[in-house]
């Protein structure tokens, strides 16, 4: 059976063979010809009828899906909906805690900026005689590193366990 059609025909021929139900059970060959004239056929068999120019695979329909694996495959699909929900969630959860712990770095970093710029410059006269505020200010300075210290490590807690998953 050899049929003569246009090329932009040669799409909807595709799609109707593929569509039929009953009559593709496996794969079939479509075959394009030219002719000494420069028409182009299309045929299920093979023939001399011109210079053969492509082979083309038509697959087969697939068989009817029952309700039941319709139903099966919806379940599945709706079970790795949720799947990924959660994982973007746990990302994005897991983002808010690097955000979080960047930020209290930045801001112990300026808090101790800030405290070592306003102290007093210390003097010959002010190393002779104790000055508890100067003391204060040593320990407000201990305190404002060790919360670096802790935002820093809370920052690599929270790499680590994203660099575990």
């Amino acid at each position: 059976m050899s049929i003569s059609v246009r090329p932009l025909v040669f799409t909807t021929l595709l799609l109707a063979l593929s569509g039929m139900a009953g009559m593709a059970r496996a794969d079939q060959n479509i075959y394009k010809y030219r002719n000494s004239e420069g028409g182009i056929s299309y045929s299920q068999e093979r023939s001399g009828s011109g210079e053969l120019e492509a082979v083309m695979r038509v697959p087969a329909t697939p068989k009817t899906v029952s309700k039941r694996n319709a139903d099966k495959q919806l379940q599945e699909d709706k079970d790795k909906a949720q799947a990924l929900a959660a994982e973007r969630r746990a990302r994005q959860l897991t983002q808010a805690r690097i955000d979080y712990a960047t930020q209290a770095i930045a801001l112990a970093e300026l808090a101790l900026a800030n405290s070592l710029a306003s102290m007093p410059q210390e003097s010959d006269t002010s190393m002779a005689v104790p000055n508890r505020q100067a003391d204060a200010e040593w320990i407000r300075i201990r305190a404002l590193r060790q919360s670096i210290d802790l935002a820093r490590d809370q920052l690599e807690q929270v790499t680590t366990e994203l660099q575990m998953q």
